[in-house]
This record gives C-alpha cells, sequence and structure tokens, in this order.
C-alpha cells in the first residue's frame, strides 16, 4: 500500500482505492480524486485451496463473512 501510494503521490500513476483510504489520507498524499463510476458493486469471494481441510477458526470466519454479506445486498 505505502509503495501504490508513493508511486501515485508522483502524478505518473493512476489507481483505485476504496473511498475510506482516501477519506483519511488523500491530503496527506495530495491525492485528488477522480469522479469515476466503477458501475454496480464489485463481487467479494472467498478462495480456499483444493483438497485442504478448513480449520474450525476459517469456517466461523467464513459462515459470518457470509452472513454479513447478506445484509449488504441491496
Amino acid at each position: 500500500m505505502q509503495l501504490r501510494l508513493q508511486l501515485l503521490a508522483t502524478g505518473r500513476y493512476v489507481t483505485v482505492f476504496p473511498a475510506s483510504l482516501l477519506k483519511y489520507n488523500a491530503a496527506r498524499w495530495s491525492l485528488k480524486v477522480l469522479p469515476v463510476k466503477l458501475g454496480g458493486n464489485l463481487p467479494v469471494v472467498i478462495v480456499t485451496l483444493k483438497n485442504r481441510t478448513l480449520t474450525p477458526a476459517v469456517q466461523l470466519f467464513i459462515a459470518h463473512a457470509k452472513a454479513e454479506t447478506k445484509t449488504l445486498r441491496w
């Protein structure tokens, strides 16, 4: 993230950041927000390795993440 911000601050690069990151870092890095709409919500996925057993903690995290994302759907 630090490298992205440093490259972006040179003025020679463009990147995409979440609004929360810009809210707290735009002034610090002298960043300008470009008004670009990317369309609808971008998908969020959970990726696991094939033929690997998930630990109970990971299973619980996935279950909670799925439950939380259901509340965010429009």
